[in-house]
């Protein structure tokens, strides 16, 4: 279907509820291959709570296992504490960061941060995430809207 991984592929996506619905959509998708683990889920713990430390040693664990960090952009991603830590944990622990603007192309400062984190733009097709996780240049910094 898609282009093979060469190895196993683990992906660490990050997001905000809002966008909850797309968000299902891209990852039954890239699931469908089968070629890709997609880990997520939704944080719902206050990022500054005591027990907070716990899910970010947790969420730390999860991201150093996978082979990137997706992180889909939408109009309040960047916003959110918990979006904004996994984005910086991604960087410091070496990873791929890839981002898929949900609706257009992302604002100045969207785009901004995600090249300052040292991150690539590409298309919300499974086909454009697996070509950028096996090193296919060519997809990179293509952007797609996805329609809501």
């Amino acid at each position: 279907m898609f282009g093979k991984p060469t190895h196993h592929t683990r992906l660490f996506v990050t997001f905000v509820e809002e966008d909850l619905p797309l968000v299902r959509s891209i990852m039954t998708r890239l699931r469908a291959d089968g070629a890709i683990t997609v880990d997520y889920s939704l944080t719902t713990e206050r990022f500054d709570a005591p027990e907070s430390v716990y899910v970010r040693a947790s969420l730390a664990g999860r991201i150093k296992r996978s082979t990137a960090t997706l992180c889909l952009l939408g109009g309040s991603t960047l916003e959110n504490p918990w979006v904004s830590w996994s984005l910086q944990a991604t960087r410091e622990l070496d990873r791929l960061l890839l981002a898929v603007p949900l609706a257009g192309t992302p604002t100045d400062e969207g785009a901004r941060t995600i090249e300052e984190l040292g991150g690539v733009f590409v298309g919300p097709r499974p086909d454009d995430i697996v070509r950028a996780l096996t090193g296919d240049d060519a997809v990179r910094h293509r952007t797609h809207a996805v329609s809501r």
